[in-house]
């Protein structure tokens, strides 16, 4: 077996000035081949997260070495491939004999993991820049050395082969996916379901003992290949075949152009899928039997094969779709573009009659206005003889009252003459009696 391994910062991680919080590391030994792959966590509480998963990684390739030195394998050797859950998950309901020597192997990790952070934080003080970062409830736990270890939360995954028996383990998110004849690709450590979306288990968490679940295998039988990676990879292609589809082109390259130029290749590639994918940082560490991968490639092959048809008969499915739909908006185009001729010679009638009527109004508009303008001489003609009759109705009341003054006058004029006229026959009548 050998194996190699890349890390690389996200894209996210580039754009807002924040360290590369992923570690990985492989081990080539004779006899003795193994990866490691840790995640610090993200959120500003884990503000030393990416310290945490170098120094977990960095433990567990110490403890690994020394457990494969010192296990008795003989208590390994012929045993079937076993998975065992987490101890705080319910369905873990199954003994193992072997979960001693691995809970030993996992206390001794969180142990000195333990010992290096506190070590760290007592001889490296909060910066300004994690001040300024920082709650101050996190200021006061971290310089009262209470939940140091939430300062440099992160994952573990690792996965060690030897000549005779291989185990993995892991705590928290990411993925370990291993190629085989069959099945073709599987999680062999089983899942945790308390790993969900941003949540994760952790090496900080208050019983991190409890949340590793491992598996294990001595019966001779051996992966082609076994990938760990960050969960920046497997938010990027999601779980399942598209992930196996990755991992079983990677295995191909080695296979075909080897371990050098298939390592440089995959080191250009992870900055690429961040930036295009996931954003988040990117770790994988492979361990391979090339041997084995070749002589499985043509499973492989057919497994990829078997994709490609899945993918080419979906295709076709979207394509009898939307051919379909085409069918269909081809009528619609054809009944709308009928409907837009049938409208067009319309408008053009419209137009025409619009055009006519507009005439006959702006033809009767002015006839109107001339019409207008005679109405209007008349109105003013009107009032201005109903002015003059109102004046000489005034002047035939005033003229009637002044003959009835008049009348009045000659009535006591007449009266006073027929009075004098009257004295005056009288007198002559006088006279002339007196004068005979």
């Amino acid at each position: 077996m050998k194996a190699f391994n890349h890390t690389c910062i996200g894209e996210s991680h580039i754009k807002s000035g924040q360290v590369c919080q992923d570690y990985s590391l492989t081990i080539n030994l004779d006899g003795f081949t193994a990866a490691v792959v840790c995640d610090g966590h993200g959120s500003q509480r884990y503000f030393r997260s990416d310290v945490g998963a170098k120094f977990a990684a960095e433990t567990t390739d110490d403890l690994m070495k020394e457990f494969v030195a010192d296990f008795d394998k003989s208590l390994i050797i012929g045993k079937k491939f076993t998975q065992r859950l987490a101890k705080h998950d319910p369905k873990n309901n199954t003994e193992d004999e072997l979960y001693p020597f691995f809970e030993q192997l996992f206390k001794s990790i969180i142990t000195i993991w333990y010992q290096k952070i506190e070590q760290h934080a007592q001889d490296n003080p909060l910066t300004e820049k994690e001040r300024e970062l920082c709650e101050a409830q996190w200021i006061d736990e971290f310089e009262n050395g209470i939940k140091i270890e939430k300062s440099y939360g992160c994952t573990l995954m690792a996965a060690v082969f030897t000549p005779e028996y291989w185990f993995a383990f892991h705590i928290g998110d990411g993925k370990m996916i291993s190629l085989q004849e069959k099945p073709v690709f599987m999680e062999p450590i089983p899942w945790d379901d308390r790993c969900f979306l941003n949540k994760t288990t952790s090496l900080c968490d208050t019983e991190p003992l409890d949340e590793f679940r491992y598996c294990y295998c001595g019966d001779g039988s051996f992966p082609d290949a076994v990938f760990l990676g960050s969960d920046g990879i497997d938010d990027t292609f999601g779980e399942g075949e598209n992930l196996a589809e990755f991992y079983i082109k990677i295995a191909k390259g080695i296979v075909e152009n080897g371990e050098g130029k298939t390592s440089e290749d995959v080191e250009k590639l992870l900055p690429d899928l961040s930036k295009r994918g996931s954003q988040d940082d990117m770790s994988l560490a492979i361990v391979y039997d090339a041997d084995k991968v070749s002589k499985n490639m043509s499973v492989y092959n057919k497994f990829l094969l078997r994709k490609v048809d899945v993918e080419i008969s979906e295709k076709r499915k979207r394509v009898e779709k939307f051919n379909s739909e085409r069918i269909i908006k081809t009528d619609e185009y054809k009944r709308s573009k009928q409907a837009k001729e049938d409208i067009d010679k319309k408008l053009v009638s419209t137009k025409q009659e619009y055009e006519k009527t507009l005439k006959e109004w702006k033809d009767t508009e002015e006839k109107v206005n001339r019409l207008l303008e005679f109405f209007s001489g008349k109105k003013r003609r009107v009032k201005e003889l109903e002015d003059s009759l109102k004046e000489l109705e005034k002047s035939l009341a005033k003229s009637e009252q002044d003959l009835k003054y008049s009348e009045r006058a000659l009535q006591i004029a007449e009266n006073e003459f027929s009075e004098e006229d009257a004295a005056l026959q009288n007198l002559l009548k006088k006279k002339n009696e007196m004068a005979n």
